[in-house]
């Protein structure tokens, strides 16, 4: 349960001495809830014969992680998988199921990528949910194969939790070979429901599209042009973000990074613009070694940050 829903926001006529408990009463609330769930499947990649943790959920945990928050993920729980130790110490949920999903890459000449799916894990189970992945603060949706059903993303909407979706795995399926091709699901307007929408221009030839009919619901939608920036749609207006000068070495999960940190830095209530700012910075650092390892602190973000610029367009 979220605070909204237990005691909500509106207590402006109470008497003053009543609105200071209260008030206290919420911020001890709000440091006991976790700070966030990821909702997706757990992945492993297949890069020239070798497998490698992969998927959204391994880049947002640990962007969380090393931005000082305190993540948990629901998923389908696989029992063989080959990379539990980078989730140690993260409170996993989920039905057991057999395995995760896996996906493998090829690369051409000109680097262009082609993925195929391997297998697929099950469903997210909305099925005895345990209470404490509803118990946090913002709420990061981020499907990779169609996996999450739209009744569990408005689970978390509809109890007041900040909810930003990246609806990349709502965009694509396999065909008959397993080669992952762009795809539009019946139900796709559905999640404008969320807080914010965060995607790249490359998650579907018909990003503009989508984005027109998402904006007349969700008051954030961001879209990322890679190394490029970013577009930010709020308040009925559009402004470019760009990106923050980074040395190149691994662009794979940089869009993740970015989508994990605005959420963190929009839930800890800076501006959307701001928080655009400090995901451009986190993902700059991301760009710069293989994986994962060159994520930083909340500190090294913001001092990054100060090169920030928006641009109007």
């Amino acid at each position: 349960m979220s605070w909204n829903d237990a005691i909500g926001n509106n207590f402006s006529l109470l008497p003053e001495n009543i609105c200071y408990l209260i008030g206290n009463v919420k911020s001890k609330w709000e440091k006991e809830m976790r700070d966030i769930t990821i909702v997706g499947h757990l992945v492993e990649d297949i890069i020239g014969g070798e497998r490698r943790i992969g998927g959204s959920t391994a880049y947002a945990a640990s962007t969380a992680r090393r931005l000082g928050a305190d993540p948990g993920i629901l998923t389908s729980k696989p029992r063989k998988f080959s990379f539990w130790q980078y989730y140690e110490g993260i409170p996993v949920w989920g039905k057991e199921t057999d395995g995760p999903t896996i996906f493998e890459l090829f690369y051409d000449d000109d680097g262009k990528r082609s993925i195929y799916l391997r297998e697929r894990s099950d469903t997210i189970s909305t099925d005895d949910v345990p209470e404490e992945a509803f118990d946090v603060k913002a709420a990061f949706i981020c499907p990779i194969m169609n996996e999450i059903p739209m009744t569990l993303f408005r689970e978390f909407v509809s109890r007041g939790i900040r909810t930003v979706v990246t609806p990349q795995g709502f965009l694509r399926r396999p065909d008959d070979s397993g080669l992952v091709r762009p795809f539009l699901a019946k139900n796709i307007g559905e999640i404008a429901e969320a807080g914010a929408i965060i995607m790249s221009d490359q998650d579907h030839p018909d990003v503009i599209e989508l984005v027109e009919m998402w904006r007349k619901t969700c008051p954030v939608i961001i879209v990322t042009h890679g190394k490029r920036g970013a577009t930010v749609f709020n308040e009925g207006k559009s402004i470019f973000v760009p990106a923050l000068p980074a040395n190149e070495v691994d662009a794979t999960g940089a869009g993740d990074v970015f989508a994990t940190a605005f959420t963190l830095s929009w839930m800890k209530g800076r501006g959307v613009l701001e928080s655009a700012g400090f995901a451009s910075a986190a993902a700059a650092f991301c760009v710069e070694g293989p994986g994962c390892s060159a994520l930083t602190d909340e500190e090294n973000v913001l001092a990054r940050l100060k090169s920030f610029k928006p641009v109007k367009s």
